[in-house]
């Protein structure tokens, strides 16, 4: 080992603790509610329907008598359809067009000459 590695080893190395501590003295740190809690009911989020800043009342929510157009379920945007996020995958909808070639090659040559 070199001594780098050495003064490492020695910061990061902690003391023993011996069990013989009074019992009385064990246990003397109380629990307090977590603030990881507390604090997400005052932080700003977005609806779970619309995608609006939450919270707002469910009256006042956009999504509200609304169709997805993705699950076609009630009561939520496609943008937070929760069908569409659990695939993570988007469906492609098939075109059954027809597109003629040689128009276009027409068209476009009329544009570009």
């Amino acid at each position: 080992m070199d001594y780098m590695s050495i003064i490492i080893d020695k910061i990061h190395r902690r003391p023993m603790t011996t069990s013989k501590q009074n019992p009385s003295q064990r246990n003397t740190h109380t629990t307090t509610p977590c603030k990881e809690n507390s604090s997400r009911i005052h932080r700003a989020s977005s609806c779970r329907n619309c995608g609006g800043p939450y919270p707002h009342q469910h009256s006042r929510c956009s999504a509200i008598g609304s169709k997805c157009n993705d699950c076609h379920k009630d009561s939520h945007f496609i943008a937070v359809c929760r069908k569409r996020l659990q695939s993570g995958q988007r469906q492609v909808r098939e075109i059954n067009a027809k597109l003629d070639f040689e128009s276009l090659d027409r068209e476009g040559s009329r544009h570009y000459t």
